[in-house]
């Protein structure tokens, strides 16, 4: 992992993907997308969250555009093409701000029939695909960003934890930091703050994939 302080450009080399924005704070180098998730899922990173209350963990990931250009930009296009899709996907991953929201217990999904009783697992389901705008405060500069979309990825129980995508509106244009507060999500439950400092949002990276 690099550090540059360079002028914004965006370039494709044949053989290597360049992605850089604008240098507000500092971009960051990798030598290929796994790197940079690997990154970004780490505590260090300041990417990603992490708190647990009675034994229930929730993890919140800030996910910048330049991952979500490296997970669905197509390497085997031409290259006409390739920019072409690589324009597309920054214009439209870079229009909001993305986190993830994992919930697990004991190293498994929360939502599990065998962990909750009937009433709850009922509850738990409805508050995660229908309602989670009514869970999550997200607060900048004393203001109340509102969830502009979420998705619920129900995986049945099977899956080590359950995951919400959340979007707001962009949030590079506010310099305070970011505080994201989810309500109980079912009675007992604790509330579970989560602070990002502002530097994350201003911040892309250059993915060199060989």
């Amino acid at each position: 992992m690099k550090c540059h302080n360079l002028t914004a450009f965006l370039s494709v080399v044949p053989g290597f993907l360049l992605l850089l924005y604008s240098c507000t704070s500092e971009n960051l180098e990798f030598e290929n997308g796994e790197a940079l998730v690997e990154y970004i899922h780490s505590e260090a990173s300041g990417y990603t969250k992490i708190e647990e209350e009675d034994g229930i963990k929730m993890t919140v990931t800030y996910l910048p555009t330049s991952y979500w250009v490296d997970k669905y930009i197509d390497h085997n296009l031409d290259k006409a093409s390739f920019i072409k899709q690589r324009d597309s996907l920054q214009n439209f991953y870079g229009k909001y701000s993305y986190f993830q929201l994992s919930i697990s217990h004991a190293g498994e999904a929360l939502l599990n029939k065998n962990k909750l009783g009937r009433g709850q697992y009922s509850s738990l389901l409805q508050n995660l695909s229908f309602r989670l705008n009514s869970f999550v405060d997200l607060t900048i500069e004393n203001r109340s960003i509102e969830l502009s979309d979420y998705r619920y990825e129900n995986f049945y129980g099977l899956a080590k934890s359950d995951e919400v995508l959340m979007v707001f509106e962009k949030l590079d244009k506010y310099s305070g930091a970011v505080i994201i507060k989810v309500q109980p999500l079912l009675e007992g439950m604790e509330e579970y703050v989560f602070e990002f400092k502002n530097m994350i949002f201003k911040r892309e990276f250059l993915l060199k994939d060989i």
